[in-house]
């Protein structure tokens, strides 16, 4: 590393002072002693060579991995180590470090460009046909924006002072600087591979995940692979409540797919390339900054624990989920309060009020589907004013926010809730997610009936295997599936945009103690059925939740003055800092936001889909799902064509 002028003159000061004792004694020269000392950096020695000899070999072990899809693109960034540097519509450029260039070159992340960012949107919004591959790149660059804002305020170096400290290990500034290093790959490299668990057609997969959660539990005899979808610790011990309590599916997909270093793929054990490429790329970072092993021992940052550190960052920041996932990727020895102690960055890729990931679709959508997001806010002017803050309160540093961008938070928060509504909440985008996840359940349904008459375990497996569905894109997916007759059926209506039609929507004003909405949606439609009003051809029932936004988990930190006469930062909870703030608030730009969040109220509804419209099966309909339901439906919504006179 090359000095600047004026660290060259400062050096040079101090050379002179510390040689002139030997210059008196006749041992050395003026000049040579300054010229040895300046040069020494920049004249490699034998140590030296040594080192960089080391190092180029560690990065040539990125080569010897059996992926032949990963090592083809890999190939060029090892030899000549540069970076990446691309042009995006949302963000303009963006740069990768080359450690950053070999993990998007990945067959896993490469996947991606095949996989829609949102599904079925684009039967409604031509222009909204990008992908989760450009989704995560503006992820990883948001990510390290708001990393390096953090650090510019020099909250990070507070933080790990305080961190060496409660683990017994004296801070110094090169030490700080390494791990601050350290855990800036762990955040860029979680928000590259964040998406990864998806499968085809994004969100509109996840159906397939949860049923198949449900159907195994009946299956005594059926056996996947030990991977699958993080539902089994082995062939027959089905994990606790995984896909229950977290409700992604893709988060514990991407966990345990960056997190094993082998996966069991059509009853075959193969070596995850993923895993291989993130560990050696670590190993290579602790040893180039020399990391002392006593710090990696206490801190938790030897290379296999930084691989499972980046896939738990997918995760909620929760200690249940925490627990659960320590426990499925055997790190029993970790104590999860003492984890949350050492990753507050943790937020930033999965936070409960503000990620890059929240950010960025937000942002992205908005732009491809041609939605004018509000201009009460400020991105940049948002993350410029995150702090990382001690909260006595909860004993470790929490993302935090200046009270002054907190109008510029609920307005985004607000534009997200009304762009969710307006997009993709859309009943065009619900019957095409609600035909292909129903196509799915018959596809399903079809193979039960062959296991249950035929035992036809293997084709079973065969056609839901976890390959199937990691590893399909969008349109090969439903080629590969195999399904029957009347799915595919289903899905060539749905290629064609031959879509159900919208007859009803209702209300739930009372929505306590619900199942889940594909469980709830699936009941009433077999009920109408059961009562013999429709087939099971002719009807689609919908059911979504519009949550508002919680504001309640937003800290806030504003600056006091103390009876001293002191300035000093202080945490607070969004509710306790209202109570001091209110007035101050509501003078601010927006002034109406406030009042727009106070006139929000969660809501689900229920939309009722025909094949062909029959107007004269409305009320019948709602009988039945007033019956399933045991509480009244509030009717909201009637197109124009199903009752032209207003009947």
């Amino acid at each position: 590393m090359r000095l600047t002028p004026d660290e060259r003159e400062e050096l040079i000061e101090h050379l002179v002072d510390q040689f002139s004792a030997k210059v008196k004694n006749g041992k050395l020269t003026p000049m040579k002693a300054v010229w040895r000392q300046l040069h020494a950096e920049h004249r490699p020695g034998k140590d030296k060579k040594e080192r960089r000899k080391k190092l180029q070999q560690e990065r040539e072990k990125l080569l010897k991995l059996k992926c032949s899809e990963c090592l083809a693109r890999r190939k060029y960034i090892i030899e000549t180590w540069e970076g990446l540097t691309l042009k995006d519509p949302v963000h303009g450029l963006i740069h990768f470090e080359p450690d950053e260039a070999i993990l998007i070159d990945t067959c896993y992340v490469q996947r991606l460009r095949e996989i829609k960012q949102t599904g079925f949107l684009s039967y409604l919004f031509p222009a909204a046909t990008h992908t989760r591959f450009e989704h995560s790149l503006g992820v990883a660059y948001l990510a390290k924006k708001m990393f390096d804002s953090l650090d510019r305020k020099c909250d990070l170096d507070a933080f790990f002072n305080w961190l060496l400290r409660q683990r017994g290990i004296e801070p110094t500034p090169e030490l700080i600087e390494a791990l601050k290093f350290i855990e800036r790959k762990v955040v860029t490299y979680a928000a590259i591979l964040h998406d990864i668990g998806h499968g085809p057609f994004s969100h509109a997969s996840e159906v397939l995940y949860k049923m198949l959660s449900v159907f195994t539990e009946t299956s005594e005899n059926f056996i996947v692979d030990d991977h699958l979808l993080g539902l089994y610790e082995n062939k027959k011990k089905r994990r606790s409540g995984y896909i229950e309590q977290w409700n992604k599916p893709h988060e514990v997909e991407g966990c345990i797919v960056i997190c094993r270093p082998h996966l069991r793929v059509e009853g075959l054990r193969r070596t995850n390339c993923l895993y291989t490429t993130l560990r050696k790329l670590f190993k290579f970072w602790l040893d180039e900054l020399e990391v002392p092993n006593e710090v990696r021992t206490r801190l938790h940052i030897h290379d296999h624990m930084l691989v499972k550190k980046v896939g738990i960052y997918l995760l909620k920041d929760d200690p249940a989920v925490l627990a659960a996932a320590f426990s499925s990727l055997g790190m029993v020895n970790v104590n999860v309060e003492e984890f949350r102690q050492e990753t507050p960055l943790h937020q930033l890729i999965n936070g409960d009020w503000i990620d890059a990931d929240k950010l960025d679709y937000l942002i992205r959508d908005a732009y491809f589907a041609g939605f004018n997001l509000s201009k009460g806010f400020d991105i940049d002017f948002v993350i410029n004013n995150l702090r990382l803050c001690f909260d006595p309160s909860a004993g470790r540093f929490v993302l935090v926010i200046n009270d002054r961008a907190l109008p510029d938070l609920i307005a985004l928060m607000l534009g997200k809730y009304f762009m969710s509504m307006a997009i993709h909440a859309h009943p065009v985008n619900v019957i095409a997610q609600d035909m292909f996840n129903l196509a799915i359940l018959r596809w399903i349904n079809d193979f039960l009936k062959r296991i249950r008459k035929e035992g036809a375990r293997e084709s079973f497996l065969k056609g839901l295997t976890y390959r199937t569905i990691r590893n399909s894109k969008d349109r090969e997916f439903i080629k590969r599936i195999g399904a029957p007759r009347e799915a595919m059926a289903l899905l060539e209506m749905l290629h064609n945009r031959q879509l159900f039609k919208l007859v009803a929507v209702y209300e739930l004003r009372t929505c306590e103690d619900l199942p889940l909405p594909h469980i709830l949606s699936a009941r009433i439609a077999r009920a109408v059925v059961q009562w013999g009003i429709l087939n099971e051809n002719d009807i689609l029932v919908s059911v979504e939740k519009l949550k508002i936004p919680d504001l309640t988990k937003i800290r806030v930190v504003h600056v006091k003055k103390t009876a001293e006469g002191n300035l000093i930062r202080e945490v607070q909870s969004y509710q306790d800092y209202l109570s001091i703030a209110y007035v101050l608030e509501l003078k601010r730009p927006p002034a109406k936001i406030l009042r727009i969040y106070v006139a929000l109220r969660p809501m689900t509804f229920i939309r009722l889909y025909q094949q062909d419209r029959l107007p004269e099966l409305v009320k019948q309909i709602e009988d039945v799902m007033e019956y399933v339901l045991n509480r009244r439906v509030t009717l909201v919504y009637v197109p124009r064509s199903v009752y032209p006179n207003g009947g």
